[in-house]
């Protein structure tokens, strides 16, 4: 069984378990975790994050060990889960990261809770909402789910990694390849509506009160590099960083160069 150095906490949010872990003292760092995922896949950023920083990072609703609250995990209801643990902690601000779905729970967050922020950043991840054809396929992505779940996982994270890289970081890949095998059908489907019906918040990002960083990569399979290109140009103020030979799952694969960029941020808007 793995060991996991981090402090493993749980609170009830609307009779349902929410959990999270913790490590290390000073400025607070939010971790969001992706789709499918778990707040375990942040180990590495964890590991480093944590010498200088408080680092919390939750399993986002349907995910991990967290509760199922309902048939939609709207990116809205994610961000209130969060904002749950910052009251229960006490915590009066944070910064926030969220890889792909924790991206967009985390603008939810922007937006909703905006005096809660010092700086947040979108990894691997984009304001913009779905296009009809990518609303189709998550619809199409349910179907698979209920019908034949752990071929949906297996298909679904060959997607997402670059696949010559994964015997760089094999453990770390069979690990969360493992932890979404357990992920039960209705939390999944949950999160599939909660992003298939989220807002275009660009607008968000656009007049940030607060530093904005988006990091992507350009061998990204979900992401166009085109599109996150345009995005760029329009919101010329925020920190964007366009990398070459990262993927969507880019802090997993290259964690030392995603902890560079995170600290270098962190440290510029402290």
């Amino acid at each position: 069984m793995e060991v996991f150095p981090f402090l493993k906490r749980k609170i009830e949010f609307k009779g349902e378990p929410l959990v999270f872990y913790e490590a290390g003292e000073g400025p607070v760092v939010f971790l969001l975790h992706g789709y499918l995922f778990d707040a375990l896949c942040w180990k590495h950023l964890m590991a480093d994050l944590a010498k200088t920083y408080r680092v919390i990072c939750p399993d986002l609703p349907g995910h991990g060990d967290s509760g199922c609250w309902g048939y939609v995990h709207s990116m809205d209801f994610m961000a209130e889960c969060v904002y749950a643990i910052l009251q229960h902690l006490r915590l009066k601000k944070c910064s926030m990261f969220g890889h792909s779905m924790g991206g967009y729970v985390t603008l939810a967050f922007a937006e909703k809770y905006p005096d809660k922020l010092r700086q947040y950043g979108l990894l691997f991840s984009t304001p913009l909402p779905d296009s009809e054809e990518k609303k189709r396929d998550r619809v199409r992505a349910m179907q698979f789910l209920k019908k034949k779940k752990i071929l949906y996982i297996k298909e679904t994270f060959k997607n997402l990694f670059q696949q010559h890289e994964i015997k760089y970081f094999r453990d770390d890949y069979i690990r969360c390849l493992n932890r979404a095998m357990d992920i039960s059908p209705r939390g999944a489907i949950a999160a599939l509506r909660g992003m298939m019906n989220r807002p275009d918040r660009e607008v968000v990002i656009k007049f940030s009160p607060v530093p904005v960083l988006m990091l992507n990569g350009k061998q990204d399979a979900v992401l166009p590099y085109s599109a996150m290109e345009k995005i760029k140009k329009r919101n010329p103020k925020i920190r964007f960083i366009m990398e070459e030979g990262l993927g969507h799952m880019g802090f997993i694969e290259y964690p030392a160069f995603c902890i560079h960029v995170l600290r270098s941020f962190l440290s510029q808007n402290h």
